[in-house]
């Protein structure tokens, strides 16, 4: 594949999930990382949280690409484990326990999204959903 199409894909599942994420900060207040980066608390979980999303969406979009979808399943896990430490040393704080189920299921979604737009991308800017015949072995 090409650097346009997995530029395209990274930057279409993080405009999703940074959404995604914002939105849980914004009008749910339920979670909120604390870094010590800025003196406003607000910069600080902003920043930690795109660099969360970040994180998360490469991760996500290298198990699509790779088509390593149990991979996925084991990156989620992951990152709850990732999670577990961060609430551990006071970096990450939910305001609900359910937060992390939460997060587990925005996850998935966000995988099941990423599938979706992959084969988006393969069959309208190639032509087919196969990566086989899109991007045929070169013979030499």
């Amino acid at each position: 594949m090409t650097f346009v199409h997995y530029a395209t894909f990274f930057l279409g599942m993080l405009a999703i999930t940074s959404t995604i994420m914002f939105l849980l900060l914004a009008y749910f207040h339920n979670n909120w990382f604390y870094t010590g980066w800025f003196a406003s608390v607000t910069h600080d979980s902003v920043n930690a949280t795109m660099i969360y999303v970040c994180i998360v969406t490469i991760l996500l979009v290298w198990s699509v690409v790779k088509e390593f979808f149990i991979g996925a399943g084991i990156i989620i896990a992951g990152l709850r484990i990732v999670d577990i430490l961060l609430i551990h040393y006071g970096i990450l704080l939910v305001s609900i326990t359910t937060s992390l189920v939460l997060f587990t299921l925005l996850q998935a979604g966000i995988f099941i999204l990423s599938v979706m737009l992959q084969h988006f991308i393969m069959k309208n800017c190639y032509g087919t959903s196969k990566k086989d015949v899109a991007f045929p072995a070169k013979n030499y």
